[in-house]
């Protein structure tokens, strides 16, 4: 994580535009492309832009390689973040943010992948631990 004035960058390994916006749509957030995300100090353009509860906005930027950065001006203020990370200080949201999309992305690409093979999911069961098992099944 980078933190530059307000400014807070975080490195992700994610490729997929349409995906990383439906794991935010199915983890409740309202998403929208393109535009600005406000700062303290200033605004930002972003290709992905996430409301969260409170605070300032989170967008996603594409990096050179293709992957995208979380950018946030995150001020220390742990009011601003009243949703299900409420309490957190700014790496903690980051850390659990970051485990809940890469999370997201990594079933969204699987269930993606099982439907292109043909596979029918028949079975989606998430452990006490977030673990999340699935059974699939391709008839012949």
């Amino acid at each position: 994580m980078i933190v530059i004035s307000h400014l807070t960058r975080l490195k992700m390994k994610i490729k997929d535009h349409e995906m990383l916006i439906r794991c935010f749509k199915e983890m409740g957030y309202q998403v929208r492309e393109g535009g600005v995300i406000n700062g303290f100090l200033d605004d930002h353009s972003v290709d992905i832009a996430v409301t969260i509860s409170s605070g300032y906005d989170i967008g996603f930027v594409r990096d050179t390689d293709g992957t995208y950065n979380i950018v946030t001006d995150w001020w220390p203020d742990k009011s601003a973040y009243e949703d299900s990370f409420s309490n957190q200080l700014a790496e903690n949201f980051f850390k659990k943010l970051e485990q809940k999309v890469r999370q997201s992305y990594a079933l969204n690409k699987t269930l993606e992948q099982l439907k292109y093979q043909g596979y029918n999911v028949i079975k989606k069961e998430q452990a006490e631990d977030g673990t999340i098992k699935l059974l699939a099944r391709r008839w012949a």
